[in-house]
């Protein structure tokens, strides 16, 4: 049976993110217990959607990748190694 998107639960979507950002089937990654309880995870999410009041940020290292979790459904990742170079200026206008 699939799941839609929406109702998969967030430990499964970070899984699926941090494998996005390796380049890698998830099934390549360690387990997702290994780093953090996933349902400990899925809990904090799903009541913070529930209760208005509540805000959810949590961040860890999962396979190299830091990931966060917030306000939900927000998810973000990171590689641990990967250098952002910032924006090239244009330099025409410098003479």
């Amino acid at each position: 049976m699939n799941i839609p998107v929406e109702d998969e639960p967030i430990s499964m979507k970070v899984i699926q993110t941090v494998a996005d950002e390796k380049g890698v089937d998830p099934t390549e990654l360690p387990p997702l217990g290994e780093q953090i309880n996933p349902d400990a995870l899925n809990e904090l999410v799903e009541r913070a959607k529930k209760d208005s009041t509540s805000a959810v940020d949590v961040t860890f290292t999962f396979s190299g990748v830091t990931v966060r979790v917030h306000d939900g459904d927000g998810i973000e990742a990171v590689l641990a190694n990967k250098c952002r170079k910032p924006p090239e200026h244009d330099q025409s206008d410098h003479t």
